[in-house]
């Protein structure tokens, strides 16, 4: 009886601004990783040609994104259930931000491959997402499906940014 009285309590809580932060940060982290994966996609269409890159050098630039995704979706998604999802979203922070370095501080495609294994441990594409699992965990019954659904949207945010500047970039 009390298991049914904590449920009730729990599904009529309201979405607070704990919440409300929690489902900002991982909307964010949606952004930022379309908006990296697809804005290489941009670059190479348009920076390929000026810097006379071969087709193996443009596939590879972008296959190294793709694979670490893989990677990162398949290893951390079977990990955040046993290590826990928050353990998993600081992990794959971590090795997003060592990518990060990586790239540059490397010209070559491994800081890339390591950027997207850690970014898809956060926001992994496959069944397993760590922070949409966490979201659903957190959400009340009566929202489950639309806040964790809307997240999704985010994604294609980050593709519209990355379309939308001026030869692929920011600046």
């Amino acid at each position: 009886m009390a298991s049914s009285t904590m449920l009730e309590f729990y599904d009529a809580a309201p979405l607070n601004k704990r919440y409300w932060f929690a489902f900002s940060i991982i909307s964010l982290v949606f952004i930022l990783e379309y908006f990296d994966l697809y804005v290489v996609g941009f670059l190479v269409a348009v920076l390929g040609p000026q810097w006379k890159l071969t087709y193996g050098q443009s596939a590879l630039m972008l296959l190294s994104a793709g694979v670490g995704s893989i990677v990162g979706s398949f290893f951390c998604g079977h990990l955040s259930d046993s290590w826990g999802r928050k353990a998993m979203i600081i992990f794959g922070t971590v090795a997003c931000a060592a990518g990060s370095g990586l790239i540059a501080i490397t010209p070559d495609e491994t800081g890339r491959c390591s950027l997207h294994c850690g970014s898809s441990s956060v926001s992994a594409r496959r069944r397993r997402c760590p922070s949409i699992t966490l979201a659903v965990e957190l959400t009340p019954t009566r929202y489950r499906t639309f806040m964790p659904g809307l997240m999704i949207v985010f994604a294609t945010v980050g593709i519209l940014i990355a379309s939308d500047q001026p030869h692929g970039c920011l600046l």
